[in-house]
């Protein structure tokens, strides 16, 4: 079929303006710091880096071991978590379908009725282990614990690292996202172990998260390295517990399949 001179020039005007529009707009597509990376005000199927993060908590309550990478259930986004053994040390294989949005927290935190309630109980009045913070379990009383527990990432003593191929993210404070109120259920032998100290499993709780992601856009197809590592100190926290720092250190050697 021919196509005639003036259908030809409208779409070539209309290719034209696409591209400038992509060309002026990077951000919209990849961090100008981080190229490769989902700028913080970015979307992914119409979703925010918050509301990522909820489906993210979703998906590691449910679950007994992070030693996958998963896909949530449009296969868009593809998760990956941090080390959850004593030494916070993890190096994990995956393969990853080609086309697909890679998410993973730095550092992240949230807080949840089931966790608060047993703060209450072991404290016998504050519903969260940082002292000084309303005493409750409302969404409102949750976010404030697990902003609390995100503050801490700043402090000059904390130290947060992401890199790609060995490339070192910048700003990573600058990729904070705070959930809205979400529900997660979790079931026995979750990495997290909330079911054991609740004493019932599967357990169903409300939640608010707060914490430092990076999302990958698509990765080309072949062998890719993605590590993170985070070291945070809780100096202050409500008796019982004493001060801890919480470290964790990821490795991940992902095979990004060809697309079909």
């Amino acid at each position: 079929m021919k196509v005639s001179v003036k259908y030809w020039r409208s779409s070539l005007a209309v290719v034209m303006v696409v591209m400038a529009l992509i060309m002026s707009t990077p951000a919209v597509f990849a961090d100008n710091i981080n190229p490769g990376v989902l700028p913080i005000n970015g979307q992914i199927g119409g979703l925010t880096y918050g509301q990522w993060s909820e489906k993210w908590w979703q998906y590691a309550f449910s679950v007994t071991t992070f030693a996958h990478c998963p896909a949530e259930p449009s296969g868009q986004m593809w998760f990956l978590a941090g080390a959850t053994n004593r030494r916070g040390i993890a190096v994990r294989n995956c393969i990853v379908p080609s086309g697909k949005n890679i998410m993973f927290p730095v550092f992240n935190a949230e807080w949840s009725v089931a966790e608060a309630r047993e703060q209450q109980e072991t404290t016998h009045k504050q519903s969260c282990f940082i002292p000084d913070l309303p005493n409750g379990t409302s969404d409102a009383d949750l976010l404030a614990c697990a902003t609390a527990q995100a503050n801490q990432a700043l402090d000059e003593d904390a130290s947060l690292e992401a890199k790609v191929d060995g490339v070192k993210l910048q700003n990573l404070p600058n990729f904070r996202a705070v959930s809205p109120p979400f529900t997660f259920t979790t079931v026995a032998e979750n990495p997290f172990g909330l079911c054991p100290a609740d004493g019932s499993c599967p357990l169903t709780s409300r939640a608010v998260a707060d914490g430092f992601w990076i999302i990958l856009t698509p990765l080309s197809p072949g062998m890719h390295t993605v590590h993170f590592a985070a070291s945070v100190p809780f100096p202050k926290v409500n008796p019982p517990a004493t001060p801890f720092t919480f470290t964790t250190d990821a490795t991940y050697h992902l095979m990004v399949q060809p697309g079909q």
